[in-house]
């Protein structure tokens, strides 16, 4: 132990990083150590940064955003453009409403009215005529896999598709009761 100068545990000798031994200082309580305090050098204080470029990014987000829901509202394909000829061949298909005497004098050239106005059906109708298809194919195929849901479903299309022609093409399309 005389090699080692200062003696490790020596109080009254400063460590190795000139600070006093952990038990000395002014400070320290009583049977408690006292840590030795880290002189920091000065660091560079840095400007605090701009919020600016941030809400200005977002401002012009939030309006590309904005811009791009407004255009996809004006542009957007409601199948509105062919309502006049949706309209026409319905009429011509339910004899101007009166679908049971349209069934009754159903022919050929109602195939072609039909497809005609499942064509130029606009989006609000398109679904309900969908289904009303599927179920004609159904009932003409297997005529057995016709169930209550499906015709119940056919049903709920149908009157969709008479409200539509009621409010958008002013013709009153008479419901069959069930």
């Amino acid at each position: 132990m005389s090699d080692m100068w200062p003696p490790p545990n020596d109080p009254a000798q400063p460590d190795r990083a000139g600070q006093p031994p952990y038990s000395q200082g002014p400070d320290a309580p009583q049977g408690r150590p006292v840590y030795p305090q880290q002189e920091l050098l000065p660091q560079e204080v840095k400007p605090g940064r701009s919020r600016l470029p941030l809400v200005i990014g977002l401002v012009v987000v939030f309006a590309l955003i904005a811009g791009g829901v407004v255009t996809w509202l004006l542009l957007r394909n409601t199948g509105e453009d062919t309502r006049a000829q949706y309209c026409s061949a319905l009429r011509t298909l339910t004899n101007n409403g009166d679908v049971t005497s349209a069934i009754g004098s159903a022919d050929a050239s109602t195939a072609e009215v039909l497809q005609q106005v499942l064509d130029t059906a606009p989006t609000a109708v398109k679904p309900d005529w969908q289904t009303l298809r599927d179920l004609g194919n159904t009932a003409s195929t297997s005529p057995d896999n016709v169930d209550i849901s499906s015709a119940l479903k056919a049903y709920s299309a149908y009157q969709s598709i008479a409200r539509d022609a009621r409010d958008n093409c002013n013709l009153t399309i008479n419901l069959p009761g069930l």
